[in-house]
């Protein structure tokens, strides 16, 4: 199947060039960055907290 592993390819590079960008642009915002984080985790964490 070669498109697949065409696609698999792309993917691929895609990740490793938007995955550093990504990263710089999570530092150059970095207060955004840990509000999404806190969006992400927050909840199971609280969750957690409260279930104890």
């Amino acid at each position: 199947m070669p498109e697949l592993m065409q696609a698999l390819s792309v993917l691929a590079v895609g990740w490793a060039v938007l995955l550093p960008l990504l990263a710089r642009f999570s530092m150059r915002f970095d207060g955004i960055g840990q509000g999404a984080a806190g969006l992400a985790y927050g909840p199971h964490a609280k969750g957690s907290i409260h279930h104890v």
